[in-house]
C-alpha cells in the first residue's frame, strides 16, 4: 500500500547531463535516486546533502600511521582528529526531501550498522588489547579509519560532488531517475 504523495517542488531541483542540481530546502519528487523506481512502498526523508572527501579516513588512517607509528610525533592523532572535526563543522550542506525505496532503505541501514560496528570493534581493541597505551591508540584508530574507509567503498549510492550557492550537484544518480526527474519536472513546468 502507498502513502500519501507530497508535492514537490518541480524549480528546487534540475538535471544538466547526468548530474542532478538540488537546491537547499528542495522537495523532490517520489522517485528513488538510487534505482529509478517510481512505485511501490517508497521512504521519504529529509536527507542533509555535504560534500566530504571519498578517501577522508584512508588519508587520517595513513597520516596516524606515518605521524605516530614511524615518525613518533604523539600529537599527530589530536591534529588529525581535530582538523576531520573542523572540516565536518565547516562544510557547507543542503537539505533536501529526497524518497528511498524499500531495498535502497534496507541497504543504507545495514551500512549505517556497519559503520558503528566498525566504531565499537575498534574502541573495544583500544580498551581491552594489553598492547602498550599508544600502541593501542595507534592501531585502533587506524583499523577503525580503514573500515570505515571500506564501508565507504561498498555504498554506491548517489555522490555530492559539490556545493555552491546553496546548491548541491549530485552525481551517480540512477539514469532512470535522472530520466523520471526530468519528466515530471518538465509536466509540472508546463502546469504552472
Amino acid at each position: 500500500m502507498e502513502g500519501p504523495r507530497v508535492r514537490a517542488e518541480p524549480e528546487s531541483f534540475w538535471i544538466e547531463g547526468d548530474q542532478l542540481f538540488v537546491i537547499d530546502k528542495a522537495i523532490l519528487p517520489d522517485v528513488c535516486l538510487q534505482t529509478g523506481v517510481v512505485d511501490g512502498e517508497m521512504t521519504r526523508s529529509h536527507e542533509v546533502l555535504c560534500w566530504r572527501p571519498g578517501r577522508i579516513y584512508l588519508y587520517l588512517a595513513i597520516g596516524l600511521i606515518v605521524g605516530v607509528g614511524i615518525l613518533k610525533l604523539v600529537f599527530a592523532p589530536w591534529i588529525l582528529l581535530g582538523g576531520f572535526w573542523v572540516m565536518r563543522f565547516l562544510s557547507r550542506s543542503v537539505v533536501a526531501q529526497v524518497c528511498h525505496g524499500q531495498g535502497v532503505r534496507r541497504r543504507k541501514k545495514a551500512l549505517h550498522m556497519g559503520k558503528w560496528g566498525v566504531v565499537i570493534a575498534a574502541t573495544a581493541f583500544m580498551v581491552f588489547t594489553s598492547f602498550a597505551p599508544e600502541n593501542r591508540l595507534l592501531a585502533g584508530m587506524s583499523m577503525g579509519l580503514l573500515g570505515l574507509y571500506w564501508i565507504g567503498l561498498l555504498d554506491h549510492s548517489y555522490q555530492v560532488k559539490k556545493i555552491k550557492k546553496s546548491v548541491a550537484v549530485l552525481e551517480q544518480v540512477h539514469p532512470e531517475a535522472l530520466r523520471q526527474l526530468a519528466r515530471w519536472r518538465e509536466a509540472h513546468l508546463r502546469e504552472a
